[in-house]
Parts: structure tokens; C-alpha cells; sequence
């Protein structure tokens, strides 16, 4: 039985410019993988005009919300994105494919 997609898509973006700007291909990668999928960029406010008029981002976030995604990636996969991410989503990628 295969899996099924997941609708909605939370991914905590990196904390600074030139890793935000290093981490693109990761979150086009994951637009490629799950293409009908609402994707939403949680990321710091100094950062998120990077994103603004990404095709690969639905939403960007700079603000903490109390919703639930089913699957969330932290990019970079360190303690304090892993734990932001945690509280909002059941299942956490942190290395995902490029």
C-alpha cells in the first residue's frame, strides 16, 4: 500500500540570508516531490523577503501558528529548527532528498 501524499508541508528555513539563499534547492526539490502540496516556509522576519515571490512557496511564515502539518523539513537540521519544527507537525524529514 502506498502512502499517501500529504496535503500541507511545513519547512523551518534556515535563520540567516546566505543560508536561506543555500537551502533553495532543497525546498525546489521538495516542490518536485510533492507538487499539489501546500507548502508553507516558517522562517525569521529578517529573512523572509527572500522568499516573498518564491514559486516553490505557497506561504512564508514569520510568525509562530498553532496549526498542524502532517510532514515538516528543518533546514539545516539543527536542535533549535528540529525542536520549532516539532511542535507543529506529526513526522519530521530533516535530511530531505536534494
Amino acid at each position: 500500500m502506498r502512502a499517501k501524499k500529504p496535503e500541507k508541508i511545513l519547512i523551518r528555513g534556515p535563520n540567516w540570508v546566505g543560508d536561506a539563499v543555500l537551502a533553495i534547492p532543497a525546498m525546489k526539490a521538495v516542490r518536485a516531490l510533492f507538487p499539489d502540496a501546500e507548502i508553507t516556509l516558517f522562517v525569521r522576519p529578517f529573512v523572509a523577503g527572500l522568499y516573498a515571490a518564491a514559486p516553490f512557496i505557497d506561504k512564508v511564515w514569520s510568525e509562530a501558528n498553532h496549526r498542524v502539518w502532517p510532514i515538516g523539513f528543518a533546514l539545516p537540521a539543527t536542535s533549535e529548527t528540529v525542536d520549532s519544527i516539532w511542535r507543529f507537525c506529526c513526522r519530521i524529514l530533516s535530511n530531505p532528498p536534494s
